[in-house]
């Protein structure tokens, strides 16, 4: 039977380029008759109501390995983390932006754009049993500043 696991962060909000990042909690439960390790994982991350959109970010390791709780007892939960995350996305949406001649600020080619973005932290954790388990997401609201046209 597979593990559930489920991700916590402890901001809903962040302004992009913020310090220090936010940090993620992995709840493990297991709802089996005997031990599971946890072998491996990998956070992933999506922009909400975008599915095939990734924002910029640094790969998650899970802090796993020697003095850190990995095997999840019979019937139990262990908790790992927690661990940063680090989204790196612009302070501006300069990504959206365009240079005009003439203009030493680039403008935004589209400034319909949000100001934020909803971002689903989630991914996959391997358990010795040989599950591959998704993790339930958590959601953050990143906010960065639009450039002026």
């Amino acid at each position: 039977m597979a593990l559930t696991c489920t991700l916590t962060l402890n901001k809903a909000t962040m302004g992009a380029g913020q310090t220090p990042p936010p940090l993620a909690t992995l709840t493990v439960a297991n709802p089996n008759a005997v031990p599971v390790a946890v072998l491996g994982g990998r956070i992933s991350f999506n922009v909400t109501g975008l599915p095939q959109t990734r924002p910029p970010y640094s790969e998650v390791l899970l802090p796993i390995g020697p003095g850190q709780p990995t095997v999840v007892p019979a019937s139990g939960s262990t908790v790992i983390g927690p661990f940063p995350i680090q989204l790196q996305l612009p302070v501006t949406n300069y990504f959206l932006s365009v240079d005009v001649p003439g203009v030493s600020t680039p403008t935004n080619a589209q400034p319909s754009q949000p100001t934020s973005w909803s971002i689903q932290v989630g991914g996959r954790v391997q358990g010795s049993d040989g599950s591959d388990n998704i993790i339930t997401p958590a959601t953050i609201t990143v906010t960065y500043i639009n450039p002026t046209p």
